[in-house]
């Protein structure tokens, strides 16, 4: 497990649960996880996203003068972004509560994270700080269910190279067009010399790059 990983699930873990029992019944699905490409981007954003929106509405409806802070909530929620999280942490700060001081540090942490996401660990204190700011447990639980879904994320899988285009192949270019029949190969299979038929029917030949064109099956399908 990585540091940074093994941090996050640290601070998760010792944010203000209402129990022993109903920490360990939560953190335990964590056991056994592993680091994934960008999985700290994903967790900030779901942080954002889900858990600041939480905190934010639960201080909102205890308040008589909330300062704009459902409207914060609504913007984290669609944004996910560091802006949206400078504006919630902006109006809480507006707002003389003792609850808001943590949901201050909860938008102020997510908004220094989204800033340099890599290199900067604030990320890992927002669960906690929302958590503090609604005194519930569900900031910390929906943060435990956003950084299982952050790991889970892969990056997308990379398409198979094609197999070297060959005198006979059809192809197409990768902007569209007509379908086109490979005549000739030239250059080591950097050119190749192709004929197509335009809505007259009429033939046209073309020398193009094969960084240019995408193989097709016979019938037209790109492969």
């Amino acid at each position: 497990m990585s540091k940074k990983l093994q941090r996050t699930i640290y601070e998760i873990e010792r944010g203000p649960w209402s129990s022993g029992i109903v920490r360990d019944k939560h953190m335990s699905r964590l056991d056994g996880v592993t680091a994934t490409k960008g999985w700290k981007k994903r967790f900030l954003e779901g942080c954002i996203r889900r858990v600041l929106p939480l905190a934010l509405r639960k201080v909102a409806a205890d308040l008589v003068d909330a300062a704009g802070l459902d409207c914060a909530a609504d913007r984290c929620e669609k944004e996910g972004t560091r802006e949206a999280a400078r504006y919630a942490a902006r109006l809480a700060a507006l707002v003389d509560d003792n609850h808001v001081t943590h949901i201050t540090g909860a938008a102020h942490s997510a908004a220094d994270a989204a800033a340099d996401a890599i290199h900067t660990a604030a990320y890992v204190h927002v669960p906690a700080y929302a958590a503090r700011a609604a005194d519930t447990n569900e900031p910390l639980v929906v943060g435990v269910q956003v950084l299982l879904d952050a790991l889970a994320a892969q990056p997308p899988a990379q398409p198979l190279p094609q197999a070297p285009i060959a005198i006979g192949d059809v192809v197409q270019l990768n902007s569209g067009g007509p379908f086109m029949s490979v005549t000739g190969v030239h250059g080591g299979c950097a050119r190749v010399c192709v004929c197509w038929f335009d809505t007259r029917h009429k033939v046209h030949e073309a020398e193009i790059l094969t960084t240019s064109l995408v193989k097709c099956a016979a019938r037209g399908d790109a492969l």
